[in-house]
């Protein structure tokens, strides 16, 4: 069974449209599990969408920690509807993509212990129409893309992949100390796999990207979220806000040495592979990647695990998943909620 662990930080077309992808889909056995920004604002619709599918749903708010703070992104959202789901793999499916009828039909063909990855393939505006849910495929050119085979991971995948449960708990997931500023989790995921030696199958033509623009709200939503972030100190947002303005775009690696110059207002805390700029105001995370290749500086190390409670960041995934799997959603929900800041999750 295969579990499509989706996110939602749009509007409701966007969710009618992945509804009609799954409607579509050649053989059923999957379920899908939405972690929605706007539950509340959604619920009434969704439940009137899961009425009419032919396939399990569960959805789910959006639950971020309740007191690490974030500015705009926190990639750990994206280990939450892997834990919800009851399959033994998932795949990571944001709003903004099409996936092709036979796309279950690929998943469940796939070995254990291989990461599925999807070409990077562009939706044109024809080929879809949020407003009336509508896929049209036959306004989406099909490439000539044979499937490819690597005996490890390429460090170049992208977040929307598919990989089973075992081995997803025991790499420890995606990130969830290292990206509530950026973007690149998949990088980091993806050095993990190969350092632990997951091969990787790449296809084409099962997943298309709807061109966007990500929203000025933090978890890159359209509109503020239910439930925001926890907020980080006027000083970190304020030396953000600086950066952009007076030098503009600048690298991971350049943010880390701005983040240094605070001085005495940071710490260093280092964890087994990677090191943290700590605010000691408001406890905002950073990594100091001391090196201006980034996150490839991993790959072919033996870092194979995110890390687990820096200074109170980052929960053990294996764990929660043993104590969610075949729970009923109150329990999960609760569960979920307090392993943020239970010590039980943090070691």
């Amino acid at each position: 069974m295969i579990n499509y662990a989706a996110t939602c930080g749009f509007n409701l077309g966007l969710v009618r449209l992945m509804f009609e992808g799954l409607k579509k889909q050649t053989s059923k056995d999957f379920e899908l599990v939405l972690s929605d920004h706007y539950f509340l604002r959604h619920q009434d619709a969704v439940k009137e969408l899961a009425a009419h599918a032919d396939f399990p749903v569960t959805h789910v708010p959006v639950i971020p920690h309740p007191t690490l703070p974030r500015h705009y992104l926190d990639c750990s959202v994206f280990n939450q509807s892997p834990l919800f789901g009851e399959s033994e793999r998932f795949v990571r499916l944001s709003e903004w993509r099409l996936i092709h009828p036979t796309l279950t039909e690929t998943l469940l063909a796939a070995p254990s212990r291989h990461l599925v990855d999807f070409h990077f393939q562009h939706a044109p505006a024809e080929a879809w129409n949020e407003d009336e849910g509508i896929i049209n495929w036959d306004a989406v050119q099909f490439e000539d893309l044979p499937q490819t085979f690597h005996e490890r991971t390429p460090i170049n995948c992208y977040g929307n992949n598919s990989l089973d449960m075992t081995t997803w708990v025991e790499v420890n997931g995606f990130n969830e100390v290292a990206f509530g500023f950026y973007h690149f989790e998949d990088h980091d995921f993806a050095a993990r796999l190969a350092n632990s030696e997951i091969p990787c199958i790449r296809v084409g033509n099962k997943m298309f990207r709807i061109p966007h623009d990500y929203g000025a709200n933090p978890g890159r939503c359209e509109s503020p979220p239910e439930r925001p972030f926890a907020a980080a100190c006027h000083k970190c947002e304020q030396l953000i806000a600086t950066i952009r303005a007076v030098v503009g775009e600048v690298s991971y690696f350049q943010w880390s040495e701005f983040f240094l110059l605070r001085g005495k207002d940071v710490r260093v805390v280092d964890s087994e592979f990677q090191s943290f700029i700590i605010c000691n105001d408001c406890g905002f995370l950073f990594p100091w990647l001391t090196d201006p290749r980034g996150w490839a500086i991993y790959e072919g190390t033996d870092y194979k695990r995110s890390p687990i409670n820096v200074e109170g960041a980052g929960r053990n995934l294996n764990t929660l998943w043993d104590e969610m799997r075949g729970q009923p959603l109150d329990l999960k929900l609760r569960v979920f909620e307090a392993s943020w800041v239970d010590p039980y999750f943090l070691k």
